[in-house]
């Protein structure tokens, strides 16, 4: 076996020359081309009846090229399934990964590979073995599970670790295809044997386990959630450094599998406050240790995760507490991704607990001095589910500043979703009608034509229920807003208060607009 898996003698000339002049191609038309002669040159040696199966491979990588690059390599079907039965396990696993870039589950061609693969997964070579359940969870659909799933379960068992995870990679995949288990899964305990191999002694079968654990727990998260005891326990070995010093990064204990966990976690967590006390404590650890860790950025997406899993369990002031300060150090991050990621942690603990959205404003309004258009937008976002009626002035003006600034003038979805939510503030905390009717002038102003016409009857009907000088003072506004040629909603919010005027009881408005105009 170690001797099929040594590099070939001698380069793969032709390959090498067209992987070269693929590089040195100055046009796409070039390229188009280069590929049209690869391609024929293909159908021609492919369909050689003394086909030389020791170049097998290489022709299926230059095949790929071909296909990667936008044309048609349909003519290497049938040759990538013949291959595909090689004995030589370098063309079959080329073969085999032509086949899963060229085909897909629904092509009809798969039905003629099922043969091999059950010869393949029957093989005593664990690395055929292992090939053929890639292209299980690659080519099988749901109307070839069957003729499959019996050995697919079998290599659950398997001596060799690499096996048993494809297997469970394999498994996950017949769920994706049949997850109400209403067709070729119907009747079969698929839970039992993902709770068997969570219990693997290798964290790669383990690690394989919890990506088909989240997507059954998603649907269905009471029927999992007991094997909370089971994930914390494990959670904690990971973060207690207990695993091998492979799954080691930048000397974080396995962090990948500590986010899966902690995105599980958060799912079975979700509204249960027993199944939320069982876990706050590790994931508690778990967030103490990342933020510990290091200034890198695989310990923030753990501190990251971690946020997000207290704030989507049942809530505990502690975590929280927790949570709330290491957020603050992602918005002091000089990484505009950070502080983006810290900007929607402090958001979903503001959702749970608005008391944490005071102790981080002056981070948050510093953020909104960035030159990252999208960070300052995000942080509009955050201040707008801040504001009270005592800080909803200062909110407003930072609102006005970004609707005036010319990266929010050319999109006219974002001028329309900035205009509408100071409107929103204004309507929710004015502290008194004068500064209402202030800001909604500068808003007709500023970016009138994001905003409806009716707002502009309303703001007129407000105004002609107040004393007259509160109305001169409207009038002002609004006829200095028309000299200084606003726009079109805002001659339209003029025009309205005149008769929005006349309706009055009073009749003044009508009035000194007529005067004025």
């Amino acid at each position: 076996m170690l001797q099929q898996l040594k590099a070939p003698k001698l380069p793969f000339r032709e390959l090498d020359m067209l992987v070269k002049a693929i590089g040195e191609c100055r046009s796409k038309a070039e390229e188009d081309r280069i590929i049209a002669a690869e391609v024929d040159t293909l159908k021609q040696r492919l369909s050689d009846p003394k086909l030389d199966k020791t170049r097998g491979r290489e022709y299926m990588v230059r095949v790929i090229y071909c296909e990667m690059l936008g044309h048609d390599a349909s003519f290497a079907y049938i040759p990538a399934l013949q291959l595909a039965s090689d004995p030589n396990l370098l063309t079959k696993k080329a073969a085999y990964l032509a086949l899963t870039q060229l085909l897909d589950y629904q092509h009809e061609l798969v039905l003629l590979l099922v043969n091999t693969l059950l010869s393949d997964l029957k093989s005593d070579n664990f690395v055929v073995v292992a090939t053929a359940l890639v292209v299980c969870s690659k080519l099988i659909g749901p109307d070839l599970i069957n003729a499959v799933l019996p050995l697919v379960t079998d290599r659950l068992t398997h001596p060799r670790e690499a096996v048993r995870k494809k297997a469970v990679m394999a498994l996950h995949h017949f769920y994706q295809m049949d997850p109400t288990k209403s067709g070729a899964l119907a009747g079969m305990d698929i839970e039992r044997h993902f709770r068997t191999t969570l219990c693997d002694k290798e964290p790669s079968v383990m690690a394989a386990t919890l990506n088909a654990l989240y997507s059954m727990a998603s649907a269905s998260p009471a029927q999992f959630r007991q094997l909370i005891p089971s994930l914390t326990s494990i959670l904690k070995q990971v973060v207690e450094h207990r695993l091998p010093k492979a799954y080691d990064y930048h000397r974080f204990p396995a962090p990948f599998i500590q986010i899966k966990l902690l995105k599980l976690l958060r799912v079975l967590g979700a509204g249960d406050k027993s199944a939320s006390d069982n876990m706050s404590g590790i994931v508690h650890l778990a967030l103490k240790r990342a933020a510990a860790g290091g200034n890198h950025t695989i310990g923030h997406a753990i501190v990251y995760e971690a946020v997000w899993t207290i704030t989507e369990i049942y809530p505990n002031p502690q975590l929280l507490a927790s949570a709330a300060e290491s957020v603050a150090v992602l918005l002091k991050s000089n990484s505009h991704n950070l502080k983006y990621c810290g900007l929607n942690a402090l958001a979903a603990i503001t959702r749970v607990s608005p008391k944490y959205a005071q102790e981080h404003a002056a981070a948050v309004i510093d953020c909104l001095e960035d030159p990252d258009e999208t960070l300052k937008l995000k942080t509009l976002e955050l201040l707008v589910t801040m504001t009270k009626s005592n800080n909803v002035q200062v909110v407003v003006e930072r609102l006005m500043s970004f609707l005036r600034s010319a990266s929010c003038g050319g999109d006219e979805v974002m001028r329309r979703h900035i205009a509408g939510q100071i409107v929103d503030l204004a309507e929710k905390y004015a502290p008194d009608t004068t500064w209402f009717i202030e800001v909604m002038a500068e808003v007709f102003e500023i970016g009138g034509d994001a905003l409806s016409p009716q707002l502009a009857h309303n703001l007129c009907r407000l105004i002609a229920e107040q004393d007259s000088d509160l109305h001169l003072t409207a009038v002002k506004m609004l006829i200095r807003i028309l000299d200084q040629g606003g726009t079109k909603t805002a001659a339209a919010a003029a025009a309205a208060s005149g008769s929005s005027g006349g309706s009055s009881s009073s009749g003044v408005l009508p009035e000194i607009l007529l005067n004025c105009i």
